[in-house]
C-alpha cells in the first residue's frame, strides 16, 4: 500500500490519541480538518453544516456494519 495512504489511515485510527495528546493548536487543527464548516456552539450542543467527507463514509460503514449484525439475530 502507499506509504502515504498507510500513514493517514495510521493518523484517522489513532485520532483519539492524537488529539489527547495535542496542543491546543494542533487540537484546533485536527477539529478543522474534521469539520471543514464553522463548529456551532448553541451552549446547549454542538452542530455543523458538514464533516469531512472521509469520516462521513467511515460512519456510514460503521452504521452498514451496525444494521447487518442486527438481522443476523433475527
Amino acid at each position: 500500500m502507499n506509504s502515504t495512504i498507510e500513514k493517514a489511515l495510521n493518523k484517522i485510527a489513532t485520532l483519539d490519541e492524537l488529539y489527547a495528546n495535542a496542543n491546543p493548536s494542533e487540537k484546533g487543527n485536527i477539529i478543522s480538518s474534521l469539520f471543514p464548516e464553522n463548529l456551532v456552539f448553541d451552549g446547549v450542543k454542538h452542530r455543523t453544516i458538514r464533516i469531512n467527507e472521509v469520516l462521513r463514509l467511515i460512519f456510514n460503514m460503521g452504521t452498514a456494519f451496525h444494521r447487518n449484525k442486527k438481522r443476523d439475530k433475527c
